[in-house]
């Protein structure tokens, strides 16, 4: 733990004057010995101060906003403050935020010209904007267009920025660079405004790329894209061919017969990964995953898909995505899917996968097939029923004796949540084994594993393995393991205590995690995430404030690899960086699987 931060919890007021005396204590300057600790200890206070602060604490905010001495990320912390609490600055504070960031020198930690002007909120601070960025390239001025979409702009100004790309500013940056992509990032970024949208209808008119249809689908909602498309018939032509239009246009285009051959040859003849060194892979340019999205809505033609999901010429990632569509789309169908499988002699690892997903949200009319699983002989499907049990309320009565057997499994992980559950029904035996396993299993994996369950069974048992389990450097791949288990059991359990020991953890647990050498930048930022939304669902809860779920550590994105690797320990497990999962390694929105939000506004008449 850090020894430059103990803070404790009892008010917002409170809290606040406690960061603002350790700040005053930790120089700008990281020249001390411990300079870089000191350094992340500062930039973790001012983002709780950020998170924390009231009226009283708009002063403060506003000058680490504008001390040109304060390093980058917590100027840009101090801006993110300063908008989500709606600090206004004056005119004169405004400008030179922005006159620092036109200086752009060399070492300097001025904040970009996109960042400053998020901050600029009256008629007077648009002035200044735009005189502003009348000074600036056209390219710049691109630049702060695009970003607006992320860092949003007063209306004024991007309304602005974009008739400005239209007048003057495309001619150049395409002069420089020809590339029409430029011109879908301008239009997206403004898309309701009809000088936008007369954009779109031009570039409908030009040879458009597969890569800038994306670019476009991203961008505005389904109808709009469906709208834009229909603005030349080829290019609704090769939307189609590309099946990247809803299913009721597809249908309505292609005859069903051939639809379905389509959907099959995307299935059966295209690659969706080009693998690349250290297991990396990345993905193409194909349209399959446009296809499972479209097979899985189409319920008329269920058994072409369960066909596919059978086909010995559909490669493993196609599989993959079609299951993960299925299931979110035709979850029973899935359900029904898995349940043929059960009698297999070994299970497939898309079945496990499968069970993976469902055992993250079991819903009750799934019990039965949940305990047809606890009862087969797979020692990875039995982990995942009883991970499922478990979120439906325990297992009951009847299969107490087939848990009691699991606890002597020769896997160590199905070991620890066989205890757990004989705990969380009483028979509180394996309890000492839990604790003990938590903090000294000489596998990590296993010690996040135990510290796990043990926090869900008996938050008294499990508190004296969190302040050891947050100094736990330990990672699987890119994904802290048990750190990041006693963040999430610190956030859920919610008393006062917790609150404070969280605090003080995330400083100590980001500056483990910033050692370059030994993490990657992924790493850290997936500490920073689970760090920040863990005090802002602490925060909610304890202010009685509407608040969304609880973040859950990227690990358990794992555990099919954790839990398969624990069948032969001997074998020295790879360490990929994306997990063997359905959703994994892009998520529901990248495959097209679920439908994306895109920034709200007005359509274009």
């Amino acid at each position: 733990m850090s020894s430059f931060l103990k803070l404790k919890w009892s008010s917002r007021e409170n809290l606040c004057a406690q960061l603002l005396s350790v700040l005053q204590s930790i120089p700008r300057e990281a020249k001390h010995p411990q300079g870089l600790r000191r350094f992340r200890t500062r930039e973790q206070c001012i983002n709780l101060l950020a998170r924390f602060a009231g009226p009283a604490q708009h002063g403060t905010l506003r000058d680490i906003l504008l001390d040109d001495r304060e390093a980058h990320v917590a100027r840009r912390l101090a801006l993110d403050g300063a908008i989500s609490l709606g600090i206004e600055l004056s005119p004169p504070e405004l400008t030179g935020l922005i006159e620092e960031a036109l200086a752009n020198r060399e070492g300097a930690n001025a904040l970009s010209l996109a960042e400053v002007l998020s901050l600029a909120r009256t008629e007077e601070d648009c002035v200044i904007a735009e005189q502003a960025l009348a000074r600036v390239t056209a390219g710049q001025r691109f630049v702060v267009l695009g970003r607006s979409r992320r860092r949003p702009l007063h209306t004024r100004l991007r309304q602005m920025l974009h008739a400005r790309w239209l007048a003057e500013d495309r001619a150049v940056v395409q002069g420089e660079v020809p590339e029409l992509r430029f011109d879908v990032a301008a239009a997206v970024a403004n898309w309701g405004h009809p000088s936008a949208w007369d954009a779109l209808a031009r570039l409908a008119h030009e040879e458009v790329s597969e890569e800038m249809m994306d670019d476009v689908r991203r961008g505005l909602p389904t109808e709009a894209f469906v709208r834009w498309a229909r603005l030349n018939p080829k290019l609704y032509q090769q939307a189609a061919e590309a099946l990247r239009l809803p299913l009721p246009e597809m249908r309505a285009h292609f005859s069903e017969e051939d639809l379905r051959e389509r959907l099959r040859h995307a299935a059966t003849h295209q690659r969706l990964f080009t693998s690349l060194h250290d297991n990396r892979p990345t993905k193409r340019g194909e349209n399959f995953p446009f296809a499972a999205r479209l097979l899985a809505e189409w319920s008329e033609e269920r058994p072409l898909l369960l066909g596919l999901l059978r086909h010995p010429d559909v490669a493993e990632h196609p599989r993959r995505a079609l299951l993960a569509a299925l299931l979110l789309v035709d979850r029973a169908a899935a359900i029904q899917w898995a349940r043929e499988s059960l009698g297999a002699a070994e299970l497939p690892a898309l079945m496990l996968q499968l069970l993976q997903e469902v055992a993250m949200e079991p819903r009750p009319e799934e019990r039965p097939f949940i305990l047809e699983v606890l009862q087969g002989t797979d020692d990875v499907a039995a982990c995942f029923a009883l991970e499922a049990l478990f979120e439906l309320g325990g297992v009951g009565d009847a299969p107490l004796e087939r848990v009691e057997a699991l606890t002597r499994s020769a896997h160590p992980g199905l070991r620890v949540r066989a205890m757990a559950t004989q705990v969380r029904a009483g028979r509180r035996e394996g309890l000492p084994e839990l604790v003990r396993l938590a903090r000294e299993a000489p596998e990590p994996w296993l010690r996040a594993e135990a510290l796990r369950w043990l926090c869900e069974v008996d938050r008294e048992a499990g508190q004296p393995c969190l302040e050891q389990a947050l100094a736990d450097d330990a990672t699987w791949g890119d994904a802290p393991l048990a750190a990041a288990e006693a963040l999430r059991a610190l956030a859920k359990r919610g008393t006062p205590e917790d609150l404070s020991l969280l605090m003080n953890a995330s400083v100590a647990v980001l500056e483990t995690f910033s050692n370059v050498v030994r993490y990657s930048n992924h790493t850290f930022f997936q500490m920073r995430y689970l760090v920040d939304e863990s005090l802002e669902f602490h925060l909610a809860r304890d202010e009685g404030r509407a608040h969304g779920e609880l973040p859950m550590p990227s690990v358990r994105k794992f555990a099919f690899d954790i839990l398969s690797h624990a069948r032969t320990p001997e074998e020295k497990p790879p360490r990929p960086l994306f997990p063997r999962a359905l959703f994994v390694p892009w998520s529901r929105r990248e495959w097209g699987l679920t439908p994306h939000r895109v920034p709200s506004q007005s359509q274009p008449t």
